[in-house]
């Protein structure tokens, strides 16, 4: 009995392409992924409060 033919074989491209083909996909759909709400500029003072209250303040809610 054999496999039945698989529609898409899976293609393997080169980490360079890979990048490049991702940041064009990205600029053709108008995201920017170092401006909200991808990325926050948070002080590193917040981040390191936020993660020593983490437990806490996810119950609370």
């Amino acid at each position: 009995h054999t496999a039945p033919p698989r529609s898409r074989e899976l293609v393997s491209y080169p980490k360079l392409k890979l990048k490049i083909m991702i940041r064009d996909k990205l600029v053709r759909d108008g995201i920017h992924l170092s401006k909200p709400p991808y990325s926050r500029k948070v002080p590193m003072a917040g981040i390191l409060e936020y993660l020593m209250n983490w437990p806490k303040s996810s119950q609370n809610r």
